[in-house]
């Protein structure tokens, strides 16, 4: 969930962190080659994997005297479904990526207000947040207490980008922007949902398990 400490399975991000020339943009194309070399921006892409598997891969530009900072990622459970979570920092301000992968997935395009269920049940704060219901576009764009955000779907994942809100809207526009997440379909972190098979405990320890205590 937002703004806490995963403990299973991480990786820290700066070694998946690498320097490179992108075109990018977070529906499909806001940026251009051309804008982004007039702008001069440093261009940024990263795997957001662990030692589990490689879900999905990210790129982003910002103006050079952006600082960023990577944090690490991370994958954790839910109530009613699992995530991947990679975080940074923008000018010391906290940004947190989320791919949020719940139980029972969307089959169909989910409308902004099909999309919000989705988010309280992924964390029930979200039930508090203030939406910005102008923006037209198939995302959700709001607030929750000192943290901004914005949230997607992916076809059956959602997407969840947050920000303290002391970073700029400058740089929050830019970072935005010029964001792109492909994420690895049919690949999945393990969940507690119904049916899915423990990572934890494999069938041969069960077994050797069992063994040794029957000795």
């Amino acid at each position: 969930m937002i703004h806490r400490v995963l403990r299973s399975r991480s990786l820290p991000l700066g070694k998946m962190l690498l320097f490179c020339g992108m075109v990018i943009g977070l529906m499909g194309g806001f940026a251009s080659a051309q804008d982004n070399a007039t702008n001069n921006y440093t261009c940024t892409g990263a795997d957001l994997a662990t030692e589990s598997g490689s879900y999905a891969s990210m790129a982003f530009c910002l103006p050079p005297e952006v600082v960023v900072e990577a944090e690490g990622i991370n994958e954790a459970n839910y109530s009613s479904g699992s995530e991947v979570a990679a975080s940074m920092l923008l000018d010391g301000s906290r940004v947190e990526l989320h791919l949020i992968y719940p139980c029972q997935a969307p089959q169909e395009e989910l409308t902004p207000a099909d999309l919000k269920p989705y988010l309280e049940a992924y964390d029930p704060i979200f039930s508090q947040a203030a939406y910005n219901d102008s923006i037209t576009a198939p995302i959700l764009v709001g607030q929750i207490g000192n943290l901004k955000f914005i949230a997607n779907q992916r076809n059956e994942t959602l997407f969840l980008v947050t920000a303290d809100m002391n970073l700029s809207d400058a740089t929050w526009g830019v970072f935005l922007e010029n964001l792109m997440i492909s994420i690895n379909e049919g690949i999945a972190p393990a969940s507690n949902c119904p049916g899915a098979a423990s990572p934890e405990i494999s069938s041969n320890e069960i077994t050797s398990n069992e063994t040794a205590s029957a000795a």
